[in-house]
C-alpha cells in the first residue's frame, strides 16, 4: 500500500501493507505487525510512542490462547478474552518474572493507569501495582512523655504468606481503610491532608489528619480540639524482620498461634508498629491516641484483620526495591 518510507523519527524504515506493517530500525532488524496488536501500536504513537520499534514478529503464546509482539520499550498482548493491551515498565517486568500469561494473572484486561499514589495494572485474575519510592520518613518517635507508647504485632511469616511483603502490606491497607482499620470515620483511601473523623465516648465527634504519607507507613495528628489532646502523632507503619526477638517488651501478641509461631522463628516476619507520642497538656479523655491499654484493644483488632483478610485482596504489590 506504500513504498518504503522513512519513520518520522528519521531511525528506520516501513511499508504499510493490505494486512499489516513491517518496521525496520538499525537495533530492532525488521519485524511484522498487524491487526489489533498493530491498531494498538499505533495508537500509542507508533514507534515514536512509548513503546518504540517492534522486536519480534507477532508470535502465538505458548499455551496458543493469545498473540504478542515485543517492542523495545515493553509488549502488546492479546487473546479473544481478554482483548489487546499494551504492557511496559515494571509491571511488565514483574509479570514476566512470575510467568507472563501463564501465571496466575493470566493476560492483561486494561493498560497501565494511575492509582492511589502509583500505577496500577489489571489482569484475568488479579491486578499488580508499583510505587516509586517516596523519599519520605515518618516524624521519629518521642518517648519522653508518659503518655507515649509504642506496640509491635506480629503479622505472619513471607514464608506462609509469598504474595506479601510490609510495602505492600501498607499500600493496600491505605487504599482499603473501610476493609481494614479498626476506627471508622477515615476515607476509602486516604492521601496526605485526609481528615478523618473519629466518633469517641458519648458520640463525641473528633478530627484527625493524615499527615505524611512516607514509604513504610502514615501519621494521623489530632486536631486542636481533639479529647485526647491536641498535636498528638501516632505513626502506623509495617516492618519486617528476620529470626525476630520475641523477648523486646513492646512486641504484643493478638492470639497465641502467632506467639508460638513468631518465638524462636528463623522465618522473615512482617509485622505492624504502632506509635503514640505529643503533647498531653490539653487531654481529657483516654483513647488510643494516648493510652497503650486502650491502644492495644484496637490494634489488636486491626493485626487481625489484616492478618485473617488480606490475602483475599486481588492486587499483587510490586517490592520497591523493584
Amino acid at each position: 500500500m506504500t513504498d518504503e518510507l522513512k519513520t518520522p523519527d528519521g531511525k528506520g524504515r516501513f511499508n504499510h501493507f493490505q494486512g499489516g506493517s513491517i518496521y525496520w530500525s538499525p537495533e530492532t532488524d525488521a519485524h511484522q505487525v498487524w491487526g489489533g496488536i498493530r491498531d494498538k501500536w499505533a495508537q500509542q504513537g507508533w514507534e515514536t510512542g512509548e513503546l518504540g520499534y517492534p522486536t519480534t514478529d507477532e508470535l502465538l503464546t505458548p499455551e496458543k490462547t493469545g498473540r504478542y509482539n515485543h517492542f523495545q520499550g515493553g509488549s502488546i498482548y492479546w487473546s479473544q478474552a481478554s482483548g489487546v493491551h499494551s504492557i511496559s515498565g515494571p509491571i511488565r517486568d514483574f509479570w514476566g518474572s512470575q510467568g507472563w500469561e501463564r501465571s496466575s494473572l493470566k493476560f492483561p484486561t486494561s493498560e497501565k493507569y494511575a492509582a492511589g499514589g502509583g500505577i496500577k495494572q489489571d489482569f484475568q485474575g488479579g491486578s499488580i501495582q508499583y510505587f516509586k519510592p517516596t523519599g519520605k520518613a515518618l516524624e521519629a518517635y518521642d518517648n519522653q512523655n508518659i503518655s507515649s507508647y509504642r506496640q509491635i504485632y506480629p503479622l505472619f511469616n513471607t514464608a506462609d504468606f509469598k504474595r506479601w511483603h510490609a510495602a505492600g502490606v501498607y499500600r493496600e491497607v491505605i487504599q482499603n481503610m473501610d476493609k481494614y482499620f479498626p476506627l471508622s470515620g477515615c476515607p476509602d483511601e486516604i492521601t496526605e491532608g485526609s481528615v478523618c473523623t473519629f466518633t469517641g465516648v458519648g458520640g463525641a465527634k473528633s478530627k484527625v489528619t493524615v499527615e505524611r504519607i512516607s514509604d513504610e507507613g502514615f501519621s494521623l495528628v489530632t486536631a486542636s480540639d481533639h479529647p485526647e489532646g491536641g498535636g498528638r502523632t501516632l505513626n502506623i507503619r509495617f516492618d519486617e524482620v528476620t529470626s525476630p526477638n520475641a523477648d523486646d517488651d513492646n512486641v504484643v501478641f493478638d492470639n497465641d498461634s502467632v506467639e508460638n509461631s513468631y518465638t524462636g522463628s528463623d522465618k522473615t516476619w512482617v509485622r505492624l508498629v504502632v506509635e503514640s507520642f505529643g503533647p498531653t497538656q490539653t487531654s481529657k479523655v483516654q483513647g488510643p491516641f494516648s493510652s497503650d491499654h486502650i491502644g492495644s484493644q484496637v490494634w489488636s483488632k486491626f493485626a487481625g484483620t489484616v492478618r485473617s483478610t488480606i490475602d483475599s485482596s486481588s492486587t499483587t504489590y510490586i517490592p520497591l526495591a523493584q
